[in-house]
């Protein structure tokens, strides 16, 4: 295993040199500051020309230790964001009016998410769910139209009708990744987590439940006006061997 690590590494190197050899640029960073919102960590985001979507996340740091406070919905980016980068501008809009599900969704944190051209995906994420009185990792996949929900917060008009959403437990995940190869998605890693962070155990006062999904959920989206449905194929289970 030790090998097979060195040659990626040397590999990769490798393959920076050559193409720093082959190909000369520069980057840069510029500081942009945007009024009017707080720093959000562990949230999902999507881009429409140069305006950027932010949903969900934290606005509280790091989460407290104490399994009555941790991941307290006082800490929960409640709001959708937009930044405007060409106009420095901020808008938001409050997640209240939203049916119960979407908005307990949108307000959770460490979402799997991928964008593919107008349209966002979002599964999963961890927060309180009103439904359940409790935190839960959501067992929902959510498919956004970006454009068309940006320019209604702008306009400060309803956007309900931008969001779809579907129960289906095989997306309870949060901390994974989402990623699209051709027609199929792959849904990698991360863990399913039911209750209150205790950082002495889950046998140790409030408990909790964590199980990982050590596998690659795969599957595929067909994609109607109004509605979509979700096609799972063979998912691979990743044994650590």
């Amino acid at each position: 295993m030790k090998k097979i690590i060195f040659l990626l590494i040397f590999s990769t190197l490798y393959m920076l040199q050559s193409l720093n050899a082959q190909f000369q640029f520069d980057v840069s960073l510029n500081k942009l500051n945007f009024p009017g919102i707080k720093g959000v960590q562990s949230f999902a985001w999507a881009l429409d020309k140069n305006r950027i979507l932010i949903i969900g996340g934290r606005v509280d740091g790091l989460h407290q230790r104490q399994p009555f406070a941790s991941f307290s919905t006082d800490g929960q980016n409640n709001q959708l964001i937009v930044l405007d980068v060409e106009k420095n501008e901020t808008y938001t809009a409050q997640l209240a009016n939203l049916q119960i599900d979407i908005k307990d969704q949108f307000a959770a944190t460490n979402f799997q998410f991928f964008q593919e051209g107008n349209l966002l995906y979002l599964t999963g994420g961890y927060g309180y769910s009103t439904n359940s009185a409790d935190h839960i990792t959501f067992p929902f996949i959510s498919k956004l139209n970006v454009s068309q929900i940006i320019d209604s917060i702008i306009n400060q008009k309803p956007f309900n009708s931008c969001i779809l959403q579907k129960y289906d437990t095989m997306f309870a995940v949060t901390g994974g990744s989402l990623n699209k190869i051709n027609h199929t998605f792959y849904l990698s890693g991360g863990h399913k987590f039911t209750g209150r962070y205790n950082p002495m155990g889950p046998n140790h006062g409030p408990g909790f439940l964590q199980n990982y999904t050590n596998s690659i959920r795969v599957f595929q989206i067909e994609n109607q006006i109004n509605s979509f449905k979700v096609n799972h194929l063979k998912s691979y289970i990743v044994t650590g061997k």
